[in-house]
């Protein structure tokens, strides 16, 4: 069963840098992010790669319906 993950790296910029993940579990989620942020990773242009700094489960599709709180910053996609 997915379930969506935030993950940090520790920098930050405007705000903390995050991306969110849809995966099966945390380690395919800290897969995504090596494949896409990592070292040789296309995600990043001329960046330097990034390191997971903490993996935060959100959500699954068991979890109940909830809403949250307003924000400026939302969810990017």
């Amino acid at each position: 069963m997915r379930e969506l993950y935030v993950i940090t790296t520790g920098y930050t910029g405007e705000s903390y840098e995050r991306c969110y993940v849809w995966a099966d579990n945390e380690e395919s989620a800290r897969k995504l992010f090596d494949e896409q942020f990592g070292v040789g990773g296309k995600g990043l242009g001329s960046m330097a790669a990034r390191r997971v700094a903490a993996v935060e489960r959100l959500f699954s599709m068991d979890d109940s319906e909830f809403i949250t709180k307003l924000s400026d910053s939302g969810f990017d996609r």
